[in-house]
């Protein structure tokens, strides 16, 4: 077994996915510095054992990927060509073009998650993380080390800190940080982040709900130094008619999925056309507004 070549692998699988040291870690039953430590070919243990476990993760994806391919292939769906996705791509093109912060909010669904990894596929030196409730300082710090893929082994919060500046400001070290749910990180995490963009020039952009916005202003003011480093921002708004018509081609999704601001919810919209599409399939007949009609009464939508 070549295990440098699974190393290799692994370092491109975690890359073009954005599929966690952490997440691949919990599938394995190890812990993600032992992870770590195999990627920096430090780990003490049975490589070739952690090896084979690796591989049979990285393959089980693959297959759940091709599957879903196959399965999904008329359901997939990216709207690259809405207003939100071409002034938010502007907004973080621009971030990153000039080094400094921005931020993409909205409310749930408009299509925010999808634009992240847009990017991240557009610039393959970005780094994704998807921050959660359980995103504490101290973890935020483990997290984005591990998709920088630098070690934890021994180090305290602070000298994490530092590590990741230091790293981040060697000589062709072109990287991007991508923060998803950004509403989750701790007052410590948005701190940290502004003094990494100080000290390195990285960009950074976050994305979030309408939380995010005030967060970054701090309860009671105490983010300003932050507030004020961010260069750009773009508010999602969700999808015209034209557009979600456009996207799902069937003219009935936007009158079931609108909202009270003339807009289409991105999300809502995507599941009752897979829903009403399946509806469709099981009657044996074409998807019309009578199937979205019965589709959106098995969803909940909006509000309601």
């Amino acid at each position: 077994m070549d295990i440098d070549l699974i190393r290799s692998e692994l370092r491109s699988f975690i890359s073009q996915t954005s599929i966690s040291q952490s997440a691949i870690a919990r599938a394995i039953g190890v812990s993600a510095t032992q992870i770590s430590q195999f990627l920096n070919g430090k780990y003490p243990g049975d490589n070739e054992s952690l090896a084979t476990e690796i591989v049979k993760v990285m393959r089980n994806h693959n297959q759940k990927a091709l599957k879903k391919g196959k399965d999904d292939e008329d359901e997939n769906f990216t709207p690259y060509y809405t207003h939100d996705f071409s002034r938010a791509m502007f907004v973080i093109d621009d971030a990153i073009e000039d080094r400094e912060m921005a931020v993409i909010y909205g409310e749930p669904g408009t299509g925010k998650s999808v634009i992240m990894k847009a990017a991240k596929q557009k610039y393959p030196n970005a780094v994704l993380i998807e921050a959660t409730l359980n995103t504490n300082a101290a973890a935020f710090l483990d997290e984005l080390m591990l998709k920088l893929n630098l070690s934890l082994s021994g180090k305290k919060a602070n000298d994490k800190h530092n590590t990741i500046v230091d790293f981040l400001n060697k000589p062709n070290t072109d990287k991007v940080i991508l923060i998803d749910e950004a509403e989750h990180l701790s007052v410590r995490s948005l701190e940290d982040l502004r003094r990494i963009n100080d000290f390195t020039q990285t960009p950074i952009i976050f994305c979030g709900t309408h939380i995010l916005i005030n967060n970054l202003r701090g309860t009671n003011g105490e983010l300003k130094q932050l507030y004020s480093r961010i260069c750009g921002k773009w508010v999602m708004r969700g999808l015209g008619k034209d557009e979600c018509e456009k996207i799902f081609k069937a003219p009935y999704i936007f009158k079931w999925s609108e909202n009270a601001n003339g807009y289409a919810n991105f999300r809502i919209s995507a599941k009752l056309y897979k829903k009403s599409l399946k509806l469709a399939r099981n009657e044996n007949c074409e998807m019309d507004e009578k199937i979205v009609e019965e589709a959106s009464e098995m969803m909940i939508l909006g509000d309601e």
